[in-house]
């Protein structure tokens, strides 16, 4: 694996069952890269570096992610590694051809029925349905002044739940904000500690502030003469909480595909929400179990759910509109269900915008629903990284069947979806890891305007931005080997 493979983010475009395995060896190794700094460091100060990497490591991979959580969290963690095998063994099993056949042409009736296709939702999921409002926030210039600016203007608490919490230029500013913001009102940090830790020791590509010198690590830094309360993930059998909801005074929530970092901000393609209304407490809910299971194990699991409130929370009014929250969490694939039956349903046109395109389950009912004149089009990211290579062989068997295909001229880390009338968007990838085994939240809503300004402000603009791919594109014999990790791990 050559330096370029090395220099993608964790969050970026590499299968991540690969970026676990590349990075759980750099850390073994202590390998750890620098980001720029006024000046080279001395000897002395590269020994300490990589000896407190070394240490921040073993931590992470073997004490909070195998040893810890068998003693704070054994039904749990029992439950999780059940489930991690369940869906290994489920995986190896064929799920539908791999061929191409002609598709027919496209179908000029009516989309599906939207009220019975919520009506369907609630057999099949458990999720509840909430009314709010929502505005899209697309990419790092949308979303981070408005974040900044919720964060200087919260009264009560600020909860940032987030997959990486970095440690570059952009990540330091936000610390320093919540700090300064701890002093006053209740700030809380729930980060997994596997992604940020491995985020934390490659620099993002483009150019950081003249000068910046990263800390070591951000959690000291956020604790570190302040109020700030932190905690972390575990990970047990390697299990992720990617998941990222920011909420601000339990009435605003922020919901996508952002963490917090320099490369969120200003290198990548990416998609938030901004949500008011009682749909808000149901995710908070979420938060809560979340936040008790990292602090206190099965115990604190336990009395989240004691302790959670019946009534919603957040203020309605007249332009809210009807959302669901949707979940993948250990013994329920809500998301993958969802998506799973929205394709089966859909009757006109089907658009996907994500980095992540593995999956075999939601690939075949792609090529099913094209082969029934449904229009699908998939938007994924452009080319010079492993994961593209892995992205080649399921976007092949798409345009072999008929579905269009757009490369994206840049890194897409969005995640996005409409059926029909019905789009579903938030953390989830569509990959084996986001779709059933880490912790991952969703919205999705039927509403008229929401898909209608999705399908505006996103999908219609990157079709025009992106090139589309008309024949299927070489694929070496290691694509098909990142491909099959993809999809089993």
């Amino acid at each position: 694996m050559n330096a370029s493979a090395l220099g993608k983010r964790l969050g970026g475009l590499r299968p991540r069952a690969l970026r676990l395995l590349v990075a759980a060896a750099i850390s073994v190794a202590a390998f750890a890269t620098r980001a720029p700094a006024a000046e080279p460091p001395s000897f002395e100060q590269r020994v300490v570096e990589q000896v407190g990497h070394a240490l921040r490591s073993v931590d992470v991979l073997l004490l909070r992610s195998l040893v810890l959580p068998q003693l704070t969290s054994p039904v749990s963690s029992s439950h999780r590694l059940f489930w991690r095998i369940l869906q290994v063994g489920m995986n190896l099993s064929p799920k539908g051809a791999r061929g191409a056949s002609p598709a027919p042409s496209l179908a000029d009736g009516a989309g599906m029925d939207l009220a019975a296709w919520e009506r369907k939702l609630d057999r099949l999921v458990s999720s509840r349905r909430q009314r709010g409002h929502i505005r899209f926030l697309i990419d790092g210039d949308a979303f981070f002044p408005r974040f900044l600016e919720a964060v200087r203007d919260a009264k009560e608490s600020i909860w940032v739940r987030v997959y990486i919490f970095d440690r570059d230029d952009t990540s330091v500013e936000i610390a320093d904000l919540l700090r300064k913001r701890s002093r006053e009102i209740d700030v809380r940090v729930l980060l997994d500690a596997l992604g940020t830790m491995m985020a934390g020791q490659v620099p993002p590509e483009s150019a950081m502030v003249p000068g910046f010198a990263p800390p070591p690590s951000i959690v000291p830094y956020l604790t570190r003469d302040s109020r700030v309360r932190v905690v972390t993930s575990p990970n047990p059998w390697l299990i992720s909480d990617h998941a990222k909801t920011i909420f601000i005074d339990r009435k605003i929530l922020f919901l996508g595909g952002m963490n917090i970092g320099h490369e969120y901000r200003h290198e990548w393609h990416d998609l938030m929400a901004e949500v008011h209304g009682p749909v808000v407490g149901t995710v908070l809910e979420d938060f809560e179990s979340r936040w008790g299971h990292a602090s206190l194990g099965d115990l604190g699991l336990l009395l989240a759910a004691i302790g959670q409130r019946a009534e919603p929370v957040g203020d309605e009014s007249a332009s809210d509109v009807e959302l669901r929250a949707l979940y993948t969490r250990t013994g329920a694939s809500e998301i993958l269900d969802a998506e799973l039956a929205a394709i089966r349903e859909s009757r006109r046109f089907i658009y996907v915008e994500q980095p992540y395109l593995t999956d075999d389950a939601i690939l075949v009912e792609l090529v099913r629903a094209r082969h029934r004149g449904v229009d699908v089009r998939v938007i994924v990211p452009s080319g010079g990284t492993i994961m593209d290579a892995a992205n080649v062989v399921a976007t092949n068997l798409l345009v072999r069947n008929g579905v269009r295909v757009y490369v994206y001229p840049g890194n897409i880390h969005g995640k996005a979806a409409i059926f029909d009338g019905w789009a579903c968007f938030g953390s989830a990838n569509m990959d084996n890891l986001s779709l059933r085994v880490n912790q991952e939240v969703n919205l999705a809503s039927s509403s008229p305007e929401v898909v209608a300004d999705l399908r505006e402000r996103l999908f219609e603009r990157d079709f025009a931005r992106s090139r589309e791919i008309l024949e299927p594109r070489p694929a070496e014999w290691d694509a098909y080997v990142l491909d099959f990790l993809a999809e089993q791990l």
